[in-house]
């Protein structure tokens, strides 16, 4: 990834967010990065009673994030560790949105490696989150991910970078929001964006539009 396919996929995580009217005390976000390793950019803050979109002009990454793999299984994990087993009865929606740029590569040789990857997303399944994944470029591997995802309506694939707009995002916004039905008003929602080869030092700030 270049720091301007960065941009696109930060602005696109931007819109998504916004596409939500979820403004009730009870809804809340949280951004995981990743690339060789994974980082929770902007954890939960339950008191404000929003989202984080205009958190993401202000947004600091790490030096963890650069190498030439792509951990998604680490992501994953991340992600679970920032969310708590679902309660039955619970009206709250988890949520998982994971984007990615390729397949899931173990080493800095390009091994790959699904085992990790399923096991990963086995857990959020056991915690009742829901996982969605916007595969970007022609690296993806649909066999791969059809693994994670529990149904191909989960998967949202987009050619390129220059196709994370506002509109794609409004329209995947709507399609989760359909999904989850009109009486649902609390949603916990972790994003996943992939960082991998953004050469950014620890305290370096990327401002977003």
């Amino acid at each position: 990834m270049t720091e301007e396919e960065l941009k696109k996929e930060m602005n696109f995580v931007q819109h998504l967010a916004q596409s939500w009217n979820l403004t009730t005390e009870c809804s809340k976000a949280a951004l995981v990065v990743y690339g060789h390793d994974s980082q929770t950019v902007i954890p939960f803050s339950p008191n404000e009673g929003k989202l984080f979109s205009d958190k993401l002009g202000e947004l600091k990454t790490k030096a963890l994030i650069q190498g030439k793999c792509r951990r998604m299984d680490l992501a994953l994990q991340e992600a679970a560790a920032n969310l708590t087993a679902k309660v039955a009865g619970q009206t709250q929606y988890q949520l998982v949105i994971m984007i990615t740029a390729g397949k899931q590569l173990s080493s800095e040789e390009g091994k790959e490696d699904s085992h990790d990857l399923i096991s990963s997303s086995e857990l959020l399944y056991s915690r009742n989150v829901n996982v969605i994944i916007v595969p970007v470029g022609l690296e993806t591997d649909f066999k791969e991910l059809g693994l994670i995802v529990k149904r191909p309506q989960s998967l949202f694939p987009l050619s390129s970078f220059d196709d994370l707009t506002q509109a794609r995002a409004q329209e995947i916004a709507s399609h989760i929001y359909q999904t989850i039905g009109e009486d649902t008003y609390c949603m916990t929602c972790i994003v996943i964006a992939c960082c991998k080869g953004v050469p950014l030092k620890q305290g370096d700030s990327v401002g977003y539009s």
